[in-house]
């Protein structure tokens, strides 16, 4: 099965009807004699196509309010929701994810003020929902919000919403004159003090801003209040009420325009110190083609909102008007029952004329797929047009300077040498590599974190030359990485706490399930094949018994591997055992590494999905490569299976993540193979490709390549690496991992010839708690990089972390800590991962880091 992964030349990747794609493209392309990029699956599929609605589902517990704000187009009074009630909510949100094969299912607790509905309500909710959609803590099955003013949080709310992992959103308008002005004397310290008390809980609420014609002005204020608090904030005008009220505080479209385009600018340049949520969406669907928010989307069957009294609304803003009721929670109706409603028709007939070419219409306009002609709430409240979104004047502003800027950023020659220096990695437009729009355009961690984490890495090193925290804390004032030396010290700290925790827990449990392989691939670590085919597999009951172990001792992770696990003599046995255990193995996290290189087979690939948390797949790239590196005909088995679980399996409630793993060299993943893998994602919808470093064990021990460090990601770009969110380390892993074969003994490590010296004990004969608390592999915890004679006067030890100890092929405990040939790789390799850190901090790079004086 052949795989194409490239277009025709001169195909456009986007087509021209963007103002920036018709330099973007074919021009810059041939203008710097480029490659053409991949067209293949780029565009995003049509709404609506073979996957069924997925709604947010907003709960309203309440819709009284202890606060009297001047625009709220909310009652401020109104029913508290009852025991019963609730429980129809919960029964109504799960049925309808049911129905609508809903593998993650959002849901946002509104009004109103939420918490007046009190803690028992509020709990009575997030565990209601937990328990009927089979959603287990830290996994995403569940999203749950909360937009409140937090005027009644306490420390029991804090707590509870901490266990439900609940998500805190409350309004602030800027500074407290601001605040108090539109929003009632008080608003301010009262929300300010929940906002604390949420942080002290390790909490991070984000804000609204609303601005009216008296706060827009005063834009600069609001956002250096923000961002001085380091609150994210997103940006909404005041609106009209649908009925009624007072207009005085309404922003005119006209100003609104301006408050955008002035904030977009200043944001922009101060885009990695805090988070815009509006203007990021905004920004993102430009690079998208399509709406990011539910502003500028056709927003039908996007929301399902339940009121108090358990009435059905397709937008909380419509809340208490009956003529957009769609339905009611006794009438237990589906959300095609909701979709025929009137008012579900209304909005439909809406979207159709927003889409005409007419007067009234945006048919015409270039921002319409992106767009969608704004809120139809807005246009109704507006009183005018009951197409158009009044602020449309607004948004086209935005649009168009956005795009002007964008058109710029494309052209300039730091973006043009960003493209022509890496491939296309299959994310976003393929010509947006850089610029300061650009990375506010791109899919992808947003500014701000990729800042923090190279903020973390000059710190790294600095703590690294030392001498004491308080040094170290003064240089990076200095520098700007810290804003005061109080700051600083306590950043030190934490890291530091992080580097060397004052307790530890097994990270990573690797349950080599099988010796079999049906392939015998030329850099397998295990020499897969050579083992003796009939060696015993590891028992189904051991199994299910080591995960019980697992969980009693909190292994972070358990890998199930081989060879090939799936060539396990008991597979379906074991599958069943791990789909048992899935449920109270929790928090604990199920993996399976596969090749997957098997004859079609739709219900073991179900039972797969149903067992595990992820699944990760070997693909080399390529069909030749592949084949070459594999076995003959393995990349057709590989793609045929991969096809049949994403079309099927992946759309199953609580269905393992997919993932590939590609192995491979630099070179290879810079080249045909890693991109052959990059489009395979792409066109199956896989999220994640992971490249990883050929180790030099078992037969990729032939391969002659020089030792890495994880941490390092000898495959990604520094600029990638710090994107992702690299973390210092003060170790390479040893002592953190343990390998057991399937006789049931155990190492640190895990390659052919780990030898006698590092048996930690065999897990069948023992517990497996008696075997992690054995001196020998606590003594290897200990191998930190602090003492070590050879690291200590490294400035870049924290970002390697001594990484070839494990991997240089031939490790004992004799040989740990001894000097290695290889080291000044693995230090360059950190050099220039903190180069591009201060090359993104805009530090000054005319000298290295160890010659900077302290302070």
């Amino acid at each position: 099965m052949a795989r194409n992964h490239c277009c025709q030349s001169g195909q456009d990747a986007y087509p021209p009807s963007r103002p920036w794609s018709r330099l973007s493209n074919a021009a810059i392309r041939r203008k710097h004699r480029m490659p053409p990029v991949p067209t293949a699956d780029l565009h995003r599929p049509e709404p609506g196509g073979d996957c069924p609605p997925q709604p947010h589902f907003m709960i309203l517990p309440s819709l009284a309010c202890p606060a009297r704000c001047g625009y709220c187009f909310g009652p401020h009074q109104g029913p508290i929701m009852s025991e019963a009630v609730a429980e129809a909510a919960v029964e109504f949100v799960a049925r309808i994810a049911t129905e609508q094969r809903m593998t993650k299912v959002s849901v946002t607790l509104h009004g109103g003020e939420p918490l007046m509905a009190g803690p028992a309500r509020l709990r009575q909710l997030f565990t209601g929902l937990r328990e009927r959609l089979g959603a287990t803590p830290g996994s995403d099955r569940l999203k749950v919000a909360i937009q409140s003013n937090l005027w009644l949080l306490d420390d029991d709310l804090c707590r509870l919403f901490r266990e439900h992992q609940v998500e805190i959103g409350t309004s602030l308008d800027g500074p407290e004159p601001i605040t108090d002005a539109q929003r009632g004397p008080g608003y301010f310290a009262r929300t300010l003090a929940g906002i604390r008390r949420a942080q002290a809980h390790g909490l991070q609420p984000g804000c609204i801003a609303t601005f009216t014609p008296a706060s827009a002005p005063r834009w600069r204020e609001v956002f250096d209040f923000f961002n001085n608090e380091q609150l994210g904030f997103s940006i909404h005008p005041a609106l009209p009420p649908l009925v009624g009220g007072d207009p005085r505080h309404t922003l005119p479209p006209a100003d609104y325009g301006r408050l955008l385009c002035a904030l977009a600018d200043h944001y922009i340049h101060h885009r990695r110190e805090l988070a815009i949520p509006s203007l990021d969406q905004v920004c993102r669907s430009l690079g998208s083609g399509e709406g990011q928010v539910c502003t500028f989307r056709d927003c039908l069957g996007q929301f399902l909102v339940i009121d108090p009294q358990g009435a059905i609304y397709p937008c909380q803003r419509f809340c208490g008007h009956p003529d957009w009721r769609l339905g009611h929670l006794a009438d237990r109706p589906t959300l095609a029952d909701l979709l025929a409603a009137p008012a579900a028709r209304r909005l439909a007939e809406r979207q159709a004329r927003v889409a005409a070419r007419s007067e009234q219409g945006c048919g015409d306009c270039p921002h319409l797929p992106y767009c969608r002609g704004g809120c139809p709430y807005n246009a109704w409240a507006g009183g005018g047009d009951p197409v158009r979104d009044p602020h449309c004047p607004a948004y086209r502003a935005l649009f168009d300077h956005l795009q002007r800027r964008l058109t710029t950023e494309m052209a300039a020659p730091e973006n043009i040498e960003a493209v022509a220096a890496r491939p296309w990695d299959g994310r976003g437009h393929p010509l947006l590599r850089r610029g300061p729009l650009i990375e506010l355009v791109r899919p992808g961690p947003h500014p701000r974190q990729a800042a923090r984490t190279a903020k973390r890495i000059v710190a790294a090193v600095e703590l690294a030359r030392g001498p004491d925290l308080p040094a170290v804390a003064a240089r990076l004032v200095h520098m700007g990485i810290c804003r005061t030396q109080v700051s600083g010290e306590a950043s030190l700290n934490a890291l530091w706490q992080e580097l060397y925790p004052p307790t530890r827990r097994l990270n990573n449990l690797y349950l080599h399930v099988t010796w079999r392989c049906q392939l015998r691939c030329d850099h397998c670590y295990g020499r897969a094949d050579s083992q003796d085919r009939e060696q015993p597999d590891l028992a189904v009951a051991d199994a299910a018994r080591l995960l019980r172990e697992a969980k009693e001792v909190s292994v972070r992770q358990v890998v199930l591997t081989g060879s090939e696990p799936l060539m396990h003599r008991e597979w379906d046995a074991l599958l069943e055992a791990l789909t048992q255990a899935r449920d109270w193995t929790s928090p604990i996290h199920l993996v399976l590494r596969s090749n997957l290189a098997l004859p079609p087979g739709i219900d073991l690939l179900r039972q797969v999905a149903l067992a595990i948390d992820q699944l990760v797949v070997s693909m080399d790239g390529d069909e030749a490569t592949h084949d070459a590196r594999r076995e003959p005909g393995s990349d057709a088995a590989v793609v045929r299976n991969l096809g049949v679980y994403q079309q099927g399996m992946a759309q199953m409630p609580g269905a393992a993540k997919l993932y590939l793993a590609a192995t491979m060299r630099r070179s290879d993943s810079d080249g045909a193979p890693g991109a052959a893998a990059r489009d395979l994602a792409q066109r199956l919808g896989i999220k994640r490709v992971r490249f990883r470093s050929i180790l030099s064990l078992g037969r990729a021990g032939e391969w002659g390549e020089p030792p890495t460090a994880v941490a390092l990601g000898a495959h990604t770009d520094p600029m990638d690496l710090i994107a992702g969110g690299f973390q210092p380390v003060a170790g390479c892993g040893l002592g953190q991992n343990l390998h057991v074969e399937p006789s049931g003994e155990a190492f640190p490590w895990w390659y052919p010839d780990h030898g006698a010296q590092t048996y930690q004990g065999n897990v069948l004969a023992e517990e497996l708690q008696a075997v992690i608390g054995r001196a020998g592999l606590m003594d290897l915890t200990k191998c930190k990089i602090y003492g070590n004679l050879i690291c200590d006067t490294c400035d870049m030890r924290y970002l390697c972390g001594g990484g070839y100890w494990a991997w240089n092929g031939n490790t004992t405990w004799q040989t740990i800590g001894s000097e290695s040939s290889e080291c000044e790789v693995l230090k360059a390799r950190s050099q220039h991962l903190l180069q591009t850190a201060r090359e993104y901090l805009d530090l000054p790079l005319n000298r290295c880091v160890e010659d900077c004086p302290s302070v």
